[in-house]
């Protein structure tokens, strides 16, 4: 009766220590992913202002939106290519995201 005991023990703390360990799996994969969007948005909102001041500015005619778009998107695909594969973010999506935080931001 003991050595069954101990196996169901036994059995007890391994299942224990799986969901243990897939819940800390889990909360990594979420707190990578918070990271990695911070990390986009930021990304985001610093090529656009340096296309807008690269270029010129938006209100002074000097530079459409597309252009702002075209080089801020240039400049993320190439920068963050693993983050966008995270979220699965192709480059049509990458310029629609660009396009609404140009948006948001004013310009």
């Amino acid at each position: 009766m003991t050595e069954a005991l101990t196996q169901a023990a036994i059995l007890i703390l391994v299942a224990l220590i799986g969901l243990i360990a897939q819940k800390l799996v889990a909360w990594i994969d979420k707190q990578t992913d918070v990271s990695t969007r911070e990390f986009l948005h930021g990304l985001f909102d610093l090529v656009l202002d340096a296309a807008i001041e690269k270029i010129g500015g938006l209100k002074g005619g000097k530079l459409t939106r597309e252009e702002a778009i075209s080089y801020a998107a240039t400049y993320v695909v190439h920068s963050a290519p693993d983050a966008l594969r995270r979220f699965n973010m192709d480059p049509e999506r990458l310029r629609e995201v660009l396009d609404l935080r140009l948006t948001t931001r004013g310009h």
